[in-house]
């Protein structure tokens, strides 16, 4: 059986040879052991590590994430901001716009109407202005020929009734022969004076009649009939001082005169 010698007894090869084994006899345990410690150590080190570093990059990974979300998030909702400022601003435009074109459409009506209605009303007090001139025109005219259709008609009713009654007159004595007594009345009661001879000139038939119906008054006044060719219904008396002609034809032309006529008798 192998023994080893004391270390003093030994060579210094034998102390390092056997040392060397002994050592490496019992520091092999060990040795292991303290690879086993630092393996253990590096296992926990780098277990460790590799923790920490997943959580790192785990946390870089939600940094990035959060970051590209957030960027993402960012351009999306800027463009979405973006968009709905826009939407917001064209309906606020349009908004303004509508309002300012009701409002634009109200004011111009209103003052087109103004201005129309004074245009208008300038106009029609033209046109009413020279409307009425044209119808004073027309009334004056209108009475012109009212006055000149009035003098007219005047002119005919006038040259009718003296028509009527020349008629009359020629006709009314061989109707009532008796009209004749009336007219030597009136004769001899606008004779100024009576001095005789006093000659009252008739036609013969009315001469008659006169001498029948007034002859013993006109013999007690001083009268003497006297038959002429005289037309019916006229008288004419002569007396030293006086003359008057009441034939029926200078009794006619007065008339007419009085009414501005000129016909004759008989015309």
């Amino acid at each position: 059986m192998y023994r080893s010698l004391p270390k003093g007894k030994q060579t210094a090869y034998q102390r390092w040879e056997i040392t060397s084994f002994e050592e490496e006899a019992s520091e092999a345990p060990r040795e292991k052991a303290l690879a086993r410690e630092e393996g253990a150590a590096e296992h926990a080190t780098v277990t460790q590590a590799t923790v920490e570093d997943m959580n790192n990059l785990v946390a870089r990974f939600r940094e990035e994430a959060q970051k590209q979300g957030f960027d993402a998030g960012h351009a999306e909702g800027l463009a979405k901001g973006r968009e709905s400022a826009e939407a917001e601003v064209q309906h606020i435009r349009e908004k303004a716009h509508e309002d300012g074109f009701a409002a634009g459409m109200a004011e111009g009506q209103a003052k087109g109407e103004k201005e129309g209605f004074g245009k208008g009303y300038a106009e029609g007090c033209v046109q009413a202005e020279a409307d009425v001139s044209a119808l004073k025109a027309l009334l004056v005219a209108y009475a012109a020929d009212m006055e000149k259709a009035s003098e007219a008609v005047a002119d005919e009713l006038l040259a009718l009734a003296l028509d009527l009654s020349k008629a009359l007159l020629k006709t009314a004595l061989d109707v009532k022969p008796e009209l004749i007594l009336p007219i030597v009345r009136s004769a001899i009661h606008h004779l100024p004076s009576l001095q005789l001879p006093a000659l009252l000139y008739l036609n013969p038939q009315d001469a008659q009649l006169v001498r029948t119906l007034m002859g013993s008054e006109l013999e007690e006044a001083g009268w003497k009939v006297v038959e002429e060719p005289l037309e019916r219904g006229g008288c004419r008396i002569e007396t030293p001082v006086n003359q008057m002609d009441a034939s029926v034809e200078t009794r006619w032309q007065r008339l007419v005169a009085s009414l501005g006529e000129t016909e004759n008798w008989t015309g």
